[in-house]
């Protein structure tokens, strides 16, 4: 899709709980079997801290999350990253334009508990919580992005006139 249609497209809004976001920059970082010295020495590099806690999403200017061994998910994205990087053996993929971005409100968690089967209360999933999940049997990734009661879906794009379909259809009478 090109950036223009891709513009046109946000912010959509949608149904009072739910409005489509600017993507952003968001890259996958791989780091091949590192080391805990090989993972410090890339968050100096880079100028912030990779997490280190699974699926918490941390809070500073290139926020990321870990998500498995040695896989980052960086929300932000500095095309010199690669060069700063060096000898450590790494990977780096831009899939921003590849995804789309929803905001969901006060109403967020009961409208996700329609298509999905975690807890979002925000004593379990709790500031900062991130997560892969099916949501309408579509893989995405959902997260609490601050301290409000706000929630992000990120998905695929090719599948995001079906997520953006599922989401206004059980946003009905949410509001």
């Amino acid at each position: 899709m090109d950036d223009a249609k891709l513009s046109a497209l946000t912010p959509v809004r949608m149904a009072s709980a739910v409005t489509r976001i600017e993507t952003g920059p968001l890259t996958i970082l791989r780091l091949f079997r590192p080391t805990d010295a090989e993972v410090a020495a890339a968050s100096q590099r880079l100028g912030f801290a990779l997490g280190v806690e699974p699926l918490r999403l941390t809070d500073q200017a290139a926020r990321n999350v870990r998500v498995g061994p040695g896989e980052w998910v960086v929300l932000g994205a500095d095309d010199a990253w690669s060069g700063k990087l060096g000898d450590i053996l790494h990977h780096l993929t831009d899939v921003g334009h590849s995804r789309a971005r929803w905001r969901l409100n006060e109403c967020g968690a009961d409208l996700l508990q329609r298509g999905c089967s975690l807890d979002l209360d925000p004593a379990v999933f709790a500031p900062g919580a991130c997560t892969p999940t099916l949501l309408a049997q579509v893989s995405v990734m959902i997260l609490r992005p601050g301290a409000g009661p706000e929630l992000d879906v990120i998905g695929d794009i090719a599948l995001a006139d079906y997520l953006e379909a599922w989401l206004t259809d059980a946003a009905t009478g949410l509001s």
